[in-house]
């Protein structure tokens, strides 16, 4: 007699697999300045100094390696920036060189961007809808707020 199949076992590899949460993409950075405005928005635009640490992969391609450190930053809180950055543009170079400090091998060089920062201030008034699903919870911003495509 043939032993009955699992749904674990049955199933493919894909489908057991956890799904990621595609809804997190950060937004371009005209459509974030665009929502900076807009009430109840929390959203701020700065210039900002910062000193990045580049992988010698990146020493062709400088503006790549900075782009990948940044986006990696981004929609998580930042204690540099006081808030959380949700886009960047208009990245410059500070100086002619990077440095190489000792034997550590990664590029260190200065950057300033222009960034789009979620900052609410204590007392701020944020709109959202807030669901409550079992054990878990989660909050949406209103559609008509968010940019298109997210």
């Amino acid at each position: 007699m043939a032993e009955p199949e699992t749904v674990a076992s049955s199933a493919p590899a894909e489908a057991r697999q956890p799904a990621t949460l595609s809804c997190l993409v950060a937004p371009s950075f005209s459509d974030a300045c665009g929502l900076v405005s807009s009430p109840h928005s929390a959203l701020v635009v700065e210039t900002h100094r910062r000193h990045l640490a580049l992988s010698p992969k990146y020493l062709q391609k400088k503006r790549s390696g900075i782009q990948e450190q940044l986006n990696t930053e981004l929609l998580r809180y930042s204690t540099g920036l006081s808030g959380v950055p949700v886009s960047y543009d208009n990245i410059k170079l500070i100086g002619e060189l990077a440095d190489i400090y000792d034997d550590l091998g990664h590029i260190h060089v200065n950057i300033e961007a222009d960034f789009v920062i979620f900052r609410p201030e204590y007392g701020q008034k944020l709109v959202a809808i807030y669901g409550f699903f079992g054990c878990t919870a989660g909050l949406v911003l209103p559609s008509p707020r968010l940019p298109m495509g997210i």
